[in-house]
């Protein structure tokens, strides 16, 4: 920076906290004080204990958290002097929002105004000089303003949240159906980052919990969900208690002790160390209730009912009882294609553009015609007389049903990579082609299916 100022024609020195010798620090700081040179650029030096009273500018061009070192720099200029106006030019909000998210871009409002808060900030923003002390004026332009309008949208999606949610907390669902509707938050942005409404719940598996809930957009089923925890009782539609569970319990293992008591899991869920996880959960659900266009389809305890359900991995294999039977819970299936063979019941987990992954899968579904190209996994075999009992099993489609749920790029984008949506069950297959597996492994022949979904 001293070099360039010094291209310019500017006289400029630069002192920094290594490799310079005490008499040589000396003369630099004489010449600054004394006009010889105009600019002194340091770097982690000269935050305190150095008065140069006579300088009226200072220049940021270091980022920091730390509203003291931020004020030990500014303090730098803050020596009166008679007829001295100092002026401050913050560059690092122009360039540091996207770079470090837990920077505070309001840093310098924020000395000056008593801790201004965001939404104060906001609604004033034409009129801040009106909450500086003495003198004071801070220059913005339209763009300038426009622009850091802009920024601090980038501020509230990616910080901590704390200082914009502890304007709204105060235990009641309007002021949380507040905060996602009056600072623009989308829901599926917030709980996808892992973060929780309540400080209480981040903490463990809280934010990972909440977040298996966000993806319902079936208006029976989240009333159902709902019921349950109000009134700490199973629901008539066993789906949707298997679907509930496989939610709360996302990752449950053999050392659980509801492991193997389905009826035991539930009434864990309703104790009181999960009270306040609960309620975001409630309110979660209540806010989609309230402000998404929801599918109104009843359910019951036939899995085609479930058509069109947006869920994730963990809940479609429940929902197919395949992680969750009879009493207890199963473990937790693969990707691809998983079987439940007490009941016949295959489920396919596809995603559209996996092709350029490692998988190197290429599975489309044409919604219109209801048409599913899909990849099988890699270690499958296209000659009859080598398939595994599985292929078999799933190309009989008298005695089995093959369920699909599928991920476009469109649900992604909207709601997270974790969500799915229910098509429904194969009706018949179309075609089997062979084409060469995608993987990086020992290439052979596999085979590529088409099916017509019912």
């Amino acid at each position: 920076m001293s070099q360039y100022l010094n291209e310019k024609g500017e006289r400029s020195e630069f002192l920094v906290s290594e490799k310079i010798t005490k008499e040589k620090r000396q003369k630099i700081l004489r010449d600054f004080k004394s006009g010889k040179i105009n600019f002194l650029c340091v770097r982690d030096i000269l935050n305190e204990g150095v008065d140069v009273p006579e300088i009226d500018t200072v220049m940021f061009l270091r980022p920091t958290a730390s509203i003291l070192i931020y004020l030990q720099q500014l303090g730098r200029g803050l020596i009166k002097v008679t007829d001295k106006r100092l002026q401050i030019y913050d560059f690092v909000n122009n360039v540091d929002i996207k770079v470090n998210k837990k920077y505070n871009p309001l840093m310098a409002f924020n000395v000056l105004t008593s801790d201004l808060k965001i939404s104060e900030f906001e609604k004033n923003i034409d009129h801040i000089n009106n909450f500086l002390p003495g003198d004071c004026n801070f220059i913005l332009s339209k763009f300038i303003k426009e622009d850091f309008l802009k920024k601090l949208k980038e501020y509230e999606k990616h910080n901590l949240y704390v200082a914009i949610i502890d304007e709204y907390r105060t235990g009641i669902f309007e002021d949380y159906e507040s905060f996602f509707k009056d600072k623009e938050v989308s829901i599926y942005e917030f709980y996808n980052l892992e973060k929780t409404y309540f400080k209480e719940n981040q903490i463990a598996n809280n934010p990972t919990r909440i977040r298996q809930f966000i993806f319902f957009n079936n208006e029976n089923l989240i009333k159902e969900i709902l019921k349950i925890i109000e009134n700490k009782k199973i629901s008539n539609n066993k789906l949707v208690n298997k679907v509930f569970l496989a939610s709360f319990y996302y990752s449950p293992t053999k050392k659980d002790n509801f492991y193997y008591d389905l009826n035991f899991a539930f009434k864990s869920i309703f104790n009181p160390e999960n009270e306040i996880l609960l309620k975001e959960i409630t309110f979660l659900l209540k806010f989609k209730l309230n402000n998404e266009k929801l599918l109104k389809k009843i359910l019951n305890n036939e899995i085609e009912s479930f058509k069109g359900l947006h869920l994730n991995h963990n809940q479609f294999q429940a929902l197919c009882s395949i992680t969750i039977k009879d009493n207890q819970f199963k473990g937790k299936g693969v990707g691809g294609i998983i079987s439940n063979k007490e009941d016949k019941i295959f489920a396919i987990d596809a995603s559209t553009n996996t092709i350029s992954t490692k998988f190197g899968h290429g599975n489309i579904y044409d919604y219109e015609k209801q048409i599913l190209y899909w990849d099988t996994p890699d270690d499958w075999k296209f000659d009859l007389n080598k398939i595994t009992e599985v292929q078999k099993n799933m190309m009989n489609l008298k005695e089995y049903k093959t369920y699909i749920f599928f991920s476009d790029e469109k649900l992604r984008s909207e709601k997270g990579d974790k969500a799915k949506i229910f098509i429904e069950k194969i009706e018949k297959i179309i075609d089997r082609k062979e084409v060469k597996n995608g993987s990086e492994k020992k290439i052979h022949k596999k085979p590529k299916f088409i099916f017509k979904i019912n």
